[in-house]
């Protein structure tokens, strides 16, 4: 308590070395900021009624006071609900939207892949497809050419009356 006695009389000291100073003092120091004290720095309450106890003014009377009880409006329990409903909703989509992302970052490469794995296939199958019309087509516009084919050892062409030797 004494430290606490002494640090509000050195307060008090140095707001009221500015206050006895006469008007000659002043004037010869260096121009300070006037200060405004607002409170006495004092250890104990003021015994005073009239510091204490003030009346009202017509301004006042909006304000509440600490003793005051101010209840919250009255809600409807189903506008409530649709409040907490409409959240929630947005909440979760999202939620939903976020793990919807994820699954599709996670199977749309395997799906892709595994699609065009599938296309090639296809693919493969239909190229083969056209190429053969394409040949029995020409074979059939055509006709086949009779040519004398060698044997694969020889250097003669072989003939249709010749027989392999046995």
């Amino acid at each position: 308590m004494a430290d606490a006695t002494d640090l509000l009389r050195r307060a008090d000291s140095l707001i009221k070395a500015d206050a006895e100073l006469s008007d000659g003092e002043r004037h010869e120091q260096p121009q300070r900021m006037p200060r405004r004290r607002s409170f006495v720095a004092s250890a104990t309450a003021t015994d005073r009624p009239d510091a204490t106890a003030r009346r009202p003014t017509a301004s006042d009377d909006d304000l509440p006071v600490l003793t005051d009880v101010v209840l919250p409006a009255p809600r409807d329990p189903e506008e409530d609900a649709h409040g907490i409903a409409a959240g929630l909703r947005s909440t979760l989509a999202g939620d939903l939207a976020d793990v919807i992302d994820r699954q599709l970052a996670d199977q749309v490469p395997a799906l892709l892949e595994a699609t065009l794995v599938k296309a090639t296939g296809e693919l493969r199958l239909g190229l083969e497809a056209t190429i053969r019309s394409a040949l029995s087509d020409f074979l059939g516009q055509r006709g086949q050419l009779r040519l004398p084919l060698g044997e694969p050892g020889g250097d003669e062409p072989a003939t249709h009356d010749s027989q392999p030797a046995v």
